[in-house]
């Protein structure tokens, strides 16, 4: 029952046009035939009511109503004007919501036909009149309903692609992050393992009278390896299928500077020409920020393979004091993507940045094509962390070969 309950604007349009024919009825002089015609009227404005929820009823209803009916009772259509109104709503309301669409033209131009065929005595110039008014307002709400469809398409479409580009960002920052965290892992697993040697070289360095220092730096030895064993089990499903094995030195040496002239050697055989150029003094970097920084220049040179356009690139890696300084640039397009500040790639390069309190700054350069500048702050005290990993390690091989506790 719910479903043949009219909208109230189609109740609202209904008691409007009835509110004009009955007070048009009631003041014109049409004779004996008022009660009728208001009857009739009537019935064919409530068929207005029900347009959206059965069409081709409603249409059948209102021009009944409106114009067959008086046609039939032998009222002279000139004399008034309100059932004109009523017809041709109803016939553009058909032509908006009915389907399918040629049944409601063929309703309308019948329903006219048959009306102004008994009216006057079939005269085909009145009922090629009554067809193109007809017919024109079903045409019009024809066209109506289609443009609203296509907005709506339209519509559904950009959301569709917006939800499918969003998607694809959040995929593509979940993967960057996922690299990451194996980065850090490797990181971290390296950072621990060397904590170990350090620990192993004072132990071997004890007399033997020393028990509960002995014991001590044993249960920091226990301790680093129940850590790098755990690290290995939590972030093993990052690994994609290499198993959670052990970070070897090769994994961590080849996401590091050291590389990049490999790196900058897959460049030049893609095709690009690429000036090295190193500022500063350089030295040994943490090992976050020594990958971090790597997979930036990785990531840029990428983009500039596959979206620039660039024939020429920049590397250029400044060792400063406090932070290191990596910039890519390019002589393409200047718009990687055609969106550089919402690519994919430079969303996982501001990741790694932020992840150590830098600064990534990526746009069209001042000389035109492409520029990726990252600074990654230094520890004061973190540069000469890799000498001092070199130096435990090579304390504790030193230990072994002479024959030290393994």
């Amino acid at each position: 029952m719910g479903r043949w309950r009219p909208p109230g604007r189609d109740v609202l349009l209904a008691a409007g046009l009835l509110a004009v024919v009955q007070v048009e009825v009631w003041t014109v002089d049409v004779g004996d035939l008022a009660p009728t015609l208001a009857v009739a009227l009537t019935v064919g404005c409530v068929g207005l009511a029900f347009r959206r929820v059965a069409p081709l009823t409603s249409t059948a209803i209102s021009i009944v109503g409106a114009l067959v009916v008086p046609a039939l009772v032998g009222n002279e259509a000139a004399t008034t004007l309100g059932w004109l109104m009523v017809c041709l709503a109803a016939a553009a309301s058909c032509g908006y919501h009915a389907r399918p669409p040629l049944a409601g033209l063929v309703l309308v131009l019948g329903l006219i036909g048959v009306a102004l065929a008994v009216e006057h005595a079939p005269a085909v110039s009145e009922i090629l009149f009554g067809w193109i008014l007809g017919g024109g307002a079903w045409f019009a709400g024809y066209a109506l309903a289609t443009q609203a469809s296509l907005t709506r398409l339209a519509r559904d479409h950009a959301d569709l692609v917006e939800e499918r580009s969003r998607l694809r960002a959040d995929a593509a920052l979940v993967d960057e992050r996922l690299r990451i965290a194996r980065d850090i892992h490797d990181s971290l697993a390296h950072s621990v393992s060397v904590m170990q040697l350090h620990v192993g070289g004072v132990r071997r360095l004890l007399a033997p009278g020393q028990v509960r220092e002995r014991a001590a730096l044993e249960a920091a030895e226990a301790a680093g390896r129940e850590a790098t064993a755990e690290l290995h089990r939590i972030l093993a499903v990052l690994r994609d299928g290499e198993g959670g094995g052990d970070p070897s030195g090769v994994d961590l040496e080849a996401t590091s500077l050291g590389q990049l002239p490999r790196l900058i050697g897959v460049a030049i055989d893609a095709g690009l020409r690429v000036d090295h150029r190193e500022r500063g003094r350089p030295r040994a970097l943490p090992h976050g920020i020594d990958q971090a920084a790597f997979r930036i220049i990785q990531e840029a040179l990428t983009n500039v393979r596959r979206h620039s356009g660039a024939r020429r690139v920049e590397v250029t890696v400044d060792y400063r004091p406090t932070e290191l300084v990596v910039e890519v640039r390019d002589d393409g397009a200047g718009s990687p993507g055609g969106e550089p500040l919402r690519g994919h790639g430079l969303t996982g390069m501001r990741e790694r940045v932020t992840a150590y309190g830098g600064t990534l700054v990526a746009g069209p350069g001042e000389r035109g094509g492409f520029v990726v500048r990252a600074c990654l702050p230094l520890p004061p005290s973190g540069t000469a962390e890799s000498d001092e990993d070199s130096r435990a390690l090579g304390a504790a091989r030193g230990l072994v070969a002479g024959g030290g506790e393994p």
